[in-house]
């Protein structure tokens, strides 16, 4: 199998096929309701456990914790966390926490979830953090637990580990989606017209769970090819872009048949909006695409693009790497913790400077388009 996942394939869809749960009908009951209702369909007694993956189970039971012990919210944010970054976890949740947004971490190897559980009992604050466990290296489990999730009736915004609010994105975020009458929502590079999945919103509709079972499957068949770019083709393309391929692939997703129930590819259409890259959901500008404009009182979410502790020195911006992860989380959690201190940019040492940095010019042309290819069309 090309990828690897902590969830079983079978569970990708269970929730519905097996089930006969419906998210986006969940989703509008009421917390209490919706909690008693997914235990009832979704039996998780000894016996029954051992159908299911540690993460499927770990899931369920985290959104009815969460339905039941926070009932005024349906929202939770989702970051992964392996390896080298697990140092920085407790000022993450920290911050996170002090915003009271629902935090998952799903944490993909063993000290990666006892620095979790260190901060979930150390934090300060009321806002729920979980810790789940997963035991898969890669990305691709971003969109797995994503799809469980939202067919749970649970409103998701998946970030990158690298993404720092500044201010709560919820209150936009819905409003957006609700204005927009979008099913996602999905940042996007400052000067060019390329989607940004470090930082994603996503309703319990139908039209998103088909769209991300349709991600997982085609990024299933076609290992090598950048999760970034096909999520932003299918969604321009309407689902569709990839029918052909897939349909004639010598290899055979797992339940093939339940997937194929839920995605009809002839009525079903995602809408999505883009986050303004402009001055609210910006980037660092590590290269030249990249930047933001504006006021600084305006910004949300920093995505201060440290996935790999390195940068290409040849283009990048400042010719050499700066470590931003030491900026935003040494000796910075009280800071971090208190929004009375004021904002990050005043009581970070380094940051006003490094946003300063990052501050183009002028806005780029409202006529900008991404330099991607049709994946069908691609020889």
């Amino acid at each position: 199998m090309p990828y690897a996942m902590d969830f079983l394939p079978s569970e990708l869809t269970s929730v519905q096929t097996e089930y006969g749960l419906d998210g986006e009908k969940l989703f509008w009951l009421g917390p209490y309701k919706h909690a008693e209702l997914i235990r009832r369909y979704i039996p998780l007694y000894s016996g029954h456990q051992r159908r299911h993956s540690p993460a499927f189970i770990g899931a369920v039971q985290m959104v009815i914790d969460f339905l039941e012990t926070h009932p005024s919210e349906k929202i939770i944010y989702v970051t992964l966390v392996w390896g080298r970054l697990t140092p920085y976890i407790r000022a993450f949740a920290t911050r996170m926490t002090a915003l009271s947004l629902p935090l998952v971490i799903f944490c993909i190897d063993e000290p990666a979830l006892l620095a979790c559980e260190e901060a979930r009992l150390s934090q300060a604050h009321s806002s729920p953090l979980y810790c789940l466990r997963g035991q898969t290296i890669g990305f691709f489990n971003k969109f797995t637990l994503l799809s469980v999730l939202l067919q749970l009736g649970i409103q998701v915004v998946v970030m990158d580990f690298d993404v720092i609010f500044f201010k709560s994105p919820t209150e936009h975020l819905l409003e957006q989606a609700h204005r927009e009458n979008a099913d996602i929502l999905v940042s996007r590079t400052f000067g060019d017209g390329c989607m940004n999945i470090g930082l994603f919103y996503s309703r319990p509709t139908q039209s998103s769970v088909s769209f991300y079972l349709y991600l997982i499957k085609w990024l299933w068949h076609h290992p090598y090819d950048h999760d970034q770019w096909i999520f932003q083709v299918l969604l321009e393309t309407g689902n569709s872009a990839n029918v052909n391929s897939l349909r004639t692939s010598d290899r055979r997703w797992p339940h093939w048949d339940e997937f194929e129930a839920l995605m009809n590819t002839s009525t079903t259409r995602t809408r999505y909006g883009i986050l303004d890259p402009v001055n609210a959901y910006i980037t660092n500008r590590v290269y030249e695409d990249e930047g933001w404009t504006g006021d600084l009182s305006d910004i949300v979410a920093f995505h201060f693009l440290d996935g790999q502790g390195a940068v290409n020195d040849e283009i990048a911006t400042r010719r050499e790497y700066l470590d931003l992860w030491s900026l935003f989380y040494n000796g910075t959690e009280h800071l971090l913790g208190d929004l009375g201190a004021g904002p990050l940019w005043d009581t970070i040492p380094g940051l006003l400077q490094v946003l300063e940095d990052a501050r183009r010019d002028e806005r780029p042309s409202d006529d900008v388009t991404c330099l991607t290819w049709d994946p069908v069309r691609e020889p």
